[in-house]
């Protein structure tokens, strides 16, 4: 080998006092240093060649490790589709609560501020059943009428009532149709059996803009209630 034949030629001319002993000292090592790395080469081309075959074509040789590498990107990338896939329906999940929390949320008609909950937590009401008494900018006043005038009239109707004090029309919206306190409740003279009838409390928002003042007394005619 090479290696054999450059070890006999330092002998050579050692024998032949070609060199000094010095010199052939630090060739035998340079020779050990070489030998050496060429073993570490060996061993880690082995190592990479993992059982592969060395055919001397780098473009079809199948390295184990470049493969196994190859695979891990591909897990890899799986697990990005997946985790996109995931967040596609954890953001419909979320649309969903949205919607849900849009349903279950009260609002109230407009600004103000709340001055009694009326409706327990947990508690089951129907529609149209105030929860809140709630306190606006706005004004309003109430009238009482019969439960046959309450069922001419509904929740967000327009109502024209008259200022007393200035005979002024005062229009303004139905907010809140309820059964009024016992109190309220209309006492009917009992001609054959006719029954006392109850009364209902009837709230009326007025429109902004119009030149009245809290105090007023406002007067809503019965045929304010004629449906025609």
């Amino acid at each position: 080998s090479d290696s054999n034949f450059l070890d006999f030629s330092v002998q050579v001319l050692l024998t032949s006092a070609a060199i000094s002993r010095q010199d052939m000292d630090d060739s035998q090592k340079v020779l050990e240093v070489a030998q050496a790395a060429l073993e570490q080469q060996k061993q880690a081309l082995s190592k990479l060649l993992g059982g592969a075959q060395d055919n001397g074509n780098t473009d079809s040789l199948q390295l184990p490790e470049i493969e196994e590498a190859r695979q891990t990107n591909a897990n890899k990338n799986n697990d990005v589709d997946a985790l996109i896939a995931q967040k596609k329906q954890l953001e419909t999940t979320l649309q969903e609560l949205y919607v849900q929390k849009d349903r279950l949320t009260l609002r109230a008609p407009e600004d103000g501020k709340v001055l009694k909950i009326i409706a327990k937590q947990g508690e089951m009401i129907t529609a149209n059943t105030p929860v809140i008494l709630l306190e606006s900018k706005r004004y309003y006043y109430d009238i009482y009428v019969s439960e046959k005038q309450a069922a001419q009239l509904h929740e967000g109707e327009e109502l024209t009532g008259t200022s007393v004090a200035t005979g002024n029309p005062v229009r303004g919206t139905i907010r809140l149709i309820t059964q009024a306190p016992e109190f309220a409740n209309l006492k009917m003279t009992r001609e054959k059996g006719q029954a006392d009838l109850s009364a209902f409390q009837i709230r009326i928002y007025t429109d902004p803009g119009q030149d009245i003042m809290p105090g007023l007394t406002i007067e809503v005619k019965n045929d304010a209630f004629s449906k025609g």
